[in-house]
């Protein structure tokens, strides 16, 4: 009969099955530490967002709608908020320098969507740091259960990946908080279909938007979790999540389905070390490395070809050109090259405000961008000639940073905001996060 019922399943509930049954006893060692490290990397990057004008601007709302009380916490201040407006702001924080995460093949900024409604759950129904970790596990996995290996740049119609298939992440992680059945986290998988949203228009940059994926996620489950239901078939069925935003049902939607957590997606994940989109990483990183090797000032340099997948033809401002707005620059792989060549290898973060400087222009004058099929997303292949006939030349498929020395840019990020003996406790617990009792403590240390 199990066999029976599982193998009549929806993709939905067969997406919440795996969700419900995932347990802390099934996760490698390594996807703990994993997951601890997106954890701390994004609560240090909450600390920075107070320092920019998105991450105020959201901590303005949240004060309007919560009147400065509630059960959550809004990293790095002392005011209290409802538990979906700390999610909203905590999102927006960990945005605000443009540095959070990407999961590939799926291009979602995963952790954006998925911690925060995890935290300001726990933090109100007072659950271990064990089931945060399982939660935000489940979130890394449902989302790219849903995003299979659709490159949603290179659709019919273009989508920011985040968009459509963030909510999903979302309402995994809080469903586990909020403990709930796998016919009812179905349902919330059903509502976060609806609340899929947002346009590929790149005419600007849109910062919150990824806290509107993180409270539609939540709202997602607690919709669940009051009984509400939705359709089966939300996601394969005629008009629903996947012939809707993509024409057509995927050709290897239950294979896909079949596979959650095999291996589990965070371990995909890329935290970045300069904003922008994670696609860059692979080409900024491989000029790097050709500078280190053969020390090329940008006077010797006389042609940059870039080749890139196919699928990132659609995505305009990740090989943008002159003029620049901030926004523009960071995404622009052009411009992350120039910069890295015109400083010697390091970023100098002061050059994303004065992102059209002459030096700059010279250098992108110089590159040319093509597009190749059967890559993934992140392949990247650079080719370098300088003027005395030599050519350089390399490509990668995907490139990993280490881990950061969590205390150490907990401890940086929180100074002024938060006393520094608290933020040493808080980077303590998160890389003992199993064993806390209650997140409520973690919390607490990252308040003033």
């Amino acid at each position: 009969m199990v066999t029976e019922a599982i193998a009549t399943a929806t993709a939905s509930e067969r997406l919440a099955r795996s969700v419900a049954d995932l347990r802390l006893e099934d996760l490698p060692r390594e996807v703990l530490t994993k997951a601890k490290e997106q954890v701390a990397y994004h609560v240090a990057h909450a600390l920075r967002g107070h320092r920019h004008e998105d991450g105020r601007r959201a901590l303005a709302i949240a004060a309007s709608l919560s009147e400065g009380a509630g059960a959550g916490t809004i990293i790095g201040s002392a005011s209290r908020a409802l538990p979906m407006d700390a999610a909203f702001a905590n999102s927006t924080l960990m945005r605000a320098t443009g540095m959070d995460d990407v999961i590939f093949p799926a291009g979602v900024h995963a952790a954006l969507v998925t911690l925060p409604p995890a935290l300001a759950l726990a933090e109100r129904h007072h659950r271990s740091g064990a089931e945060l970790l399982v939660a935000l596990v489940a979130g890394y996995d449902a989302i790219a259960a849903v995003a299979m290996d659709i490159e949603a740049w290179g659709a019919r119609e273009p989508r920011r990946p985040t968009i459509p298939f963030g909510p999903f992440g979302g309402a995994a992680a809080a469903c586990r908080i909020l403990d709930l059945d796998a016919t009812r986290i179905a349902s919330a998988f059903g509502y976060a279909a609806h609340s899929a949203m947002g346009l590929a228009e790149q005419g600007g940059d849109w910062p919150h938007y990824y806290a509107l994926v993180a409270r539609n996620g939540m709202m997602a489950a607690l919709l669940a979790q009051a009984g509400a239901t939705t359709s089966r078939t939300i996601l394969e069925g005629r008009y629903g999540f996947y012939e809707t935003f993509f024409g057509s049902v995927p050709a290897g939607l239950d294979e896909s389905f079949a596979r959650i957590g095999e291996p589990h997606a965070i371990l995909e994940a890329t935290t970045k070390r300069y904003p922008g989109t994670g696609a860059n990483i692979v080409a900024v990183e491989l000029v790097r490395e050709m500078l280190r090797a053969h020390g090329l000032a940008p006077r010797r340099i006389a042609r940059i070809d870039l080749t890139l997948p196919s699928e990132r033809e659609n995505f305009t401002a990740g090989h943008h050109r002159a003029p620049f707005r901030p926004w523009w620059a960071a995404s622009s792989v052009l411009f992350q090259v120039a910069i890295v060549i015109l400083d010697g290898g390091r970023t100098d973060f002061a050059r994303y405000e004065r992102p059209n400087a002459p030096e700059i222009d010279a250098l992108i004058d110089r590159m040319h961008v093509s597009f190749e099929p059967d890559h993934g997303f992140q392949f990247a292949r650079v080719r370098v000639a300088t003027t005395d006939g030599a050519v350089h030349e390399g490509e990668a498929e995907r490139y990993r940073f280490p881990p950061i020395d969590a205390a150490r840019e907990i401890a940086d990020a929180g100074r002024e905001l938060v006393p520094a003996p608290q933020l040493a406790r808080a980077a303590e617990l998160i890389a003992g996060l199993e064993s806390v009792d209650d997140v409520a403590t973690l919390m607490e240390a990252l308040r003033p």
